[in-house]
């Protein structure tokens, strides 16, 4: 319990942005190269060569990650939005006051979803900006409702 706590600890004194970074690189990373190592295998059983196969899946690997990556944030701010609404609008204000065009008073989820089709995917990545900076807010929340649904289960088996 103790090692957890201590890597916790390490783990929130780096900042949103850099673990948001981090996740993109290892994940883009590791899907690039698993992808390029199983299409440079095929490759190399066929008389094509490794080489091309290699890079070509690296790519598709990569391109894929991409896209996913994105995919995955932006559920997650989502569901930041939806869970969090005063939160997350409270972050996008803050944090974006002259950049994002949150109006005063109105919803953020419908924010985020009117719009064109760029007005809505330069919303969605405010949304995802803010995410990153909830994201320790959102885990002490968390935390303490797990901590009251544990309290909740000691007096429960204290009655029984």
């Amino acid at each position: 319990m103790e090692t957890d706590s201590l890597l916790q600890s390490i783990f929130n004194t780096i900042p949103a942005r850099a673990r948001f970074v981090g996740r993109y690189l290892a994940y883009t990373t590791f899907s690039s190269l698993s992808t390029g190592f199983v299409f440079g295998q095929l490759g190399a059983t066929l008389c094509t060569g490794p080489l091309v196969p290699f890079m070509s899946g690296a790519w598709l690997g990569y391109t894929f990650a991409c896209f996913s990556f994105f995919r995955l944030e932006a559920q997650r701010a989502m569901e930041y939005i939806r869970k969090y609404p005063h939160l997350m609008e409270h972050a996008i204000e803050v944090e974006f006051k002259n950049l994002a065009d949150l109006r005063e008073g109105e919803p953020v989820e419908e924010w985020v979803r009117s719009g064109g089709l760029v007005v809505r995917l330069g919303r969605l990545s405010w949304a995802i900006l803010a995410a990153q900076g909830c994201s320790t807010s959102v885990d002490e929340i968390q935390e303490a409702r797990r901590q009251r649904l544990v309290q909740s289960c000691d007096e429960r088996s204290k009655d029984d």
